[in-house]
């Protein structure tokens, strides 16, 4: 929940309280109609970084005049507000341009509290209360959401296999280069001779947690993180994790096949195989919803939106040396069937229930 979305809230709730928007040229202001007045507030929201400083002294004149030509019309008193808002402390520049108006307050967005100093009238017609109930409840609001974010983001399976591959990478790393693949090679790395002459097809499952590097291990588990959350949501635990690692598996066995087998002294290894199983059942999952007109999307990733996301990783392996752009799409197309498979067999045991 962010800046934008505050203000948006902040207006919509306004509206609810009474406050009727109100447009002069290019400034919004808001209006309430009483018996024998009317309250105007104008909110300033805090400046970005690079933009130009407030000028409390101009909009305090612009919502004079705004107030002075409602007068005119209405024939009523107008009674005005004008609300700063910050995300830090006043500086003394506003601080000595403000004081002197009895109209001006300043809301720190972040705590929820007003500042009103000793020549400002201390209320506006319950507006203060409610204007710092709102913000604290909206502040409260934002936090359960990013507290929420960031749990769904690392789901339990998902986690786990991001915390095994760490673990594996330090323990390699400690034992000597996970650069050098004569070292991977004897730590687990996908070697052609090693399991179709000497029968290692374990070695079909340890390559998938071993990594070239940190970048190579920090990319791939930076994919993982985005989108296997998602895919774990929607699946279930135990179906992703078998979409995890047979989608892996099959990756490995496409690289032995295509990729090593023509060059039997390369070292493969790495979970971008699995990955892209990953990215192959969450295409599935949104293109089942499209297909079936539930919804266009599967947490917010369109169809088109993965479709990028594949064209550009399955790119970048064909721009780049010494990627295994055999395990790539031998991932995405075991993910994308088994994750048809998986589905198919949860809503076939839905029915018998």
């Amino acid at each position: 929940m962010d800046r934008r979305q505050y203000y948006s809230d902040l207006y919509r709730q306004l509206t609810w309280y009474g406050y009727q928007p109100l447009e002069y040229g290019e400034e919004r202001y808001f209006q309430k109609k009483q018996e024998d007045r009317i309250l105007l507030l104008r909110v300033v929201q805090e400046t970005l970084p690079g933009q130009n400083p407030v000028d409390p002294e101009a909009e305090h004149l612009a919502l004079k005049q705004a107030a002075d030509k409602i007068m005119i019309v209405s024939r009523v008193p107008v009674e005005t507000l004008l609300l700063l808002i910050r995300t830090e402390k006043p500086d003394a520049w506003l601080i000595s341009r403000i004081q002197r108006e009895e109209d001006v307050w300043i809301l720190n967005r972040r705590s929820g509290r007003l500042t009103i100093y000793e020549n400002q009238k201390g209320e506006f017609h319950g507006l203060e209360r409610w204007i710092e109930d709102y913000t604290c409840r909206w502040n409260e609001r934002a936090r359960m959401a990013e507290r929420k974010r960031i749990t769904s983001t690392f789901t339990p399976v998902n986690t786990i296999i991001v915390l095994i591959n760490i673990l594996v990478f330090l323990i390699l790393s400690l034992l000597g280069d996970t650069q050098d693949p004569s070292f991977m090679a004897g730590h687990g790395g996908l070697v052609y001779p090693y399991v179709v002459e000497e029968g290692r097809y374990y070695l079909l499952f340890t390559s998938m947690f071993i990594h070239f590097g940190i970048h190579h291990l920090g990319e791939n588990m930076l994919m993982l993180i985005l989108i296997g959350g998602t895919v774990e949501r929607n699946l279930g635990k135990v179906p992703y994790a078998i979409l995890y690692l047979l989608s892996g598996m099959i990756s490995s066995y496409t690289s032995l096949q295509f990729t090593l087998a023509p060059n039997p002294s390369t070292v493969s290894g790495g979970a971008s195989g699995a990955i892209f199983g990953v990215m192959g059942g969450l295409l599935f999952l949104i293109l089942e919803n499209v297909i079936l007109k539930r919804r266009k999307s599967v947490e917010g990733m369109t169809l088109r939106g993965m479709i990028f996301i594949i064209l550009l990783s399955a790119g970048y392996g064909f721009v780049v040396s010494d990627v295994d752009n055999a395990a790539h799409l031998g991932g995405l197309a075991a993910g994308f069937v088994l994750t048809m498979i998986l589905v198919g067999i949860q809503g076939l045991m839905s029915k018998r229930e």
